[in-house]
């Protein structure tokens, strides 16, 4: 078994990954897809994958973290990206179940396609997050296809 979305680098877990591994392996789950929602999170999910051989990595910026994120991070996003063990970009997309701002929203949406762009120049997939928003996802994924 492949636990292909989990988040390991989440304050529940990040103090004990050893543990959290180790319990999943016995239930017989031998790889693991830790995934960002923030750059912290992100930068944990990348060092977890290099502490496990079992564990790999997604980073990204999930949408209802967007607003918090400074244009700075999505560089940090980039950098991470090149990492042996970052095998997607993710979490990424819109939710607008949430976020109903439409300034919100945009940011959202630019925040995805800038994401998208990231993915496409490290040949990488991105895991993606859309709740009540799967007309504008659609949109910006025909307008911006993953390589």
């Amino acid at each position: 078994m492949i636990d292909s979305h989990c988040h390991i680098n989440d304050e529940l877990y990040i103090n004990d990954p050893a543990n959290f591994v180790k319990e999943a392996k016995e239930a017989g789950v031998f790889s693991f897809l830790v995934v960002g929602f923030d750059l912290k999170s992100s930068i944990d999910a990348v060092n977890i994958s290099k502490a496990y051989n079992e564990c790999f990595a997604a980073v990204g910026i999930h949408p209802s973290d967007v607003k918090k994120a400074g244009s700075n991070d999505f560089f940090e996003i980039e950098k991470l990206a090149k990492s042996k063990k970052v095998i997607a970009i993710g979490e990424i997309g819109l939710d607008y179940y949430w976020d109903k701002d439409e300034i919100v929203r945009k940011q959202q949406k630019e925040a995805f396609i800038k994401q998208i762009k990231i993915a496409n120049d490290n040949d990488l997939p991105i895991s993606i997050h859309c709740r009540d928003a799967i007309e504008d996802c659609l949109e910006i994924l025909k307008a911006n296809p993953v390589k």
